[in-house]
Formats: C-alpha cells, structure tokens, sequence
C-alpha cells in the first residue's frame, strides 16, 4: 500500500514538472512571436538616411544669400522648408523651392537660390514633383541628370535664368504631366518633347525656338496636351503646316508675339 501510494506520488510530481516546462516554454515562444510581431509591425518615421544626404548635397552646391534654407538642419529632413515626404513610406516625392525673382520687387530680388543643381538629387528616385521656378541660376544649363529622376510628373524650372541647351534627356520622363521652362535662355530642337506622350501641360513662353522650323508635328505626337504656351517663341512656319494638327484635348493655346508670315487657317487647331 505504500509502495502504491509512493509510486502516485511520483507520477504526480512528473506531471507537474512537465507542465511547468511545458508552460514555460509556451511562455517565452508566446514573448518572442510577440516581439518579432511589433517590430514588423513598426513604422518607419522620420527621413531616410540617404535621401537626408542627397538634401545635404543639394544645398552644398547652392547660392542662398538669403538664407531661404535656413530650415534645413536636424535630423528630420521632412520637416525641411520646401521637403514634402510620402505619408506611407517616408519618401521624398516634392521639392518646392520657388525663389522671389518673379516678384519684380528690388526687397525681394535677392531672396533667391542660385549657385549649381548637384547631381546628389539622383538620390532622390521617388521625387515626383520639382519646382525651382523665380530663383537666380544666371549662366546654369538644366542639368542633364534630371533625365534620370524618372518619377518626376511635375517640373517648374521658370525665370530661373538657366541658358545653354535644354538637355533631351528630359524626354526620357515618360510620366511627366507638367513642363514650365519659360523665360529662360535656351537655344536647340524640341524633338525631344514627342516624346512625353502623358504631357498635358507646356510652357515654352520666351524659349528661343527660332531655328525650329516643323514645330507642329512634335507638339502632335503630344494626344494629352491640354494647355500650350509659345508665346514670344521666335516661331516660324512653312505655308499650310498649321492646317494639320491631331491637337484633340487642347483647351489653352497661346501663340501670340511670334512672325508667321502665313495665312493661318481659322480654328486650325
């Protein structure tokens, strides 16, 4: 009987040390599937390393006699003055730095930027907007690399003083929606352009546009364009070339201050 009652207990204590290892166990598999569950689970916050770099690098090459970037410090490129990061990822997507140059105000012609546009905006490859319109970039060609930021739907670079060649690289922006490249000193073909087949907008106002001769069939091959300003273009045309255009959604069009010595057809376009 109590060799029976012995051998209870031992079954008992067995149980009890299988359940505490068990239980155990279970407890510290529960507090790691919880901890790897958080940590995927974290958002990201803040600016991206990376991008903040990129920023660092752009403002380096810049001109600011006024200070405009005074905002630009911390960690935090997000909160920057002009930096616009995605909600969802934290990327930056919109850069929004218009100078004061078209305010034709002598108080406010000096708070522009200027300087050089650095090539360390590559490491922005989700910017889908770009305005640097009314700065002060005298002498400054468009850089050539904004051709490979092939997110940009947006670019404002007007009455910014840029001269030199508009570089056809910008034709490889197959999203682009909106191009402002007026009042600045530019002087090449535009055959580029067909090839932003999703431009809807276009502003050529005061671009030197005077050794182009076919200029119609290339804003043709455009099937969004909506708004098109070639005022004060230099334009000239061969007789009867404005009788053919596929301009279908055209709602805006300006052509005004330029020498076509021919007979334009009434609503030609």
């Amino acid at each position: 009987m109590d060799k029976l009652l012995l051998s209870h207990i031992h079954v008992a204590i067995l149980a009890a040390l299988l359940l505490l290892t068990h239980g155990k166990g279970f407890i510290e598999s529960s507090s790691s599937s919880s901890s790897s569950c958080c940590h995927l689970n974290d958002t990201v916050t803040g600016c991206i390393a990376h991008e903040r770099s990129a920023l660092v690098g752009f403002k380096a090459g810049l001109l600011d006699p006024a200070n405009l970037l005074s905002s630009w410090k911390g960690d935090d490129c997000c909160k920057w003055k002009g930096v616009y990061c995605s909600s969802r990822n934290n990327h930056v997507v919109k850069l929004d730095l218009p100078g004061h140059g078209c305010d034709h105000n002598d108080d406010t012609m000096t708070q522009v930027l200027g300087g050089n546009i650095s090539s360390s905006l590559l490491g922005l490859q989700q910017l889908k907007y770009l305005n640097l319109s009314c700065n002060g970039f005298d002498g400054v060609q468009i850089p050539k690399f904004i051709g490979s930021l092939h997110k940009l739907r947006y670019i404002d670079l007007s009455m910014s003083m840029f001269t030199g060649r508009i570089p056809p690289q910008l034709g490889n922006l197959s999203s682009l929606r909106y191009l402002n490249l007026a009042s600045n000193t530019y002087s090449n073909g535009i055959t580029w352009l067909s090839r932003l087949t999703s431009l809807e907008h276009l502003d050529l106002t005061f671009v030197d546009l005077s050794t182009v001769v076919h200029w119609l069939p290339v804003m043709n091959m455009l099937p969004s364009l909506k708004v098109l300003y070639l005022r004060n273009c230099f334009l000239r045309t061969s007789s009867g070339l404005l009788q053919l255009s596929n301009l279908t959604s055209l709602e805006r069009l300006d052509l005004s201050a330029n020498n076509f010595r021919t007979y334009i057809t009434p609503n030609w376009f």
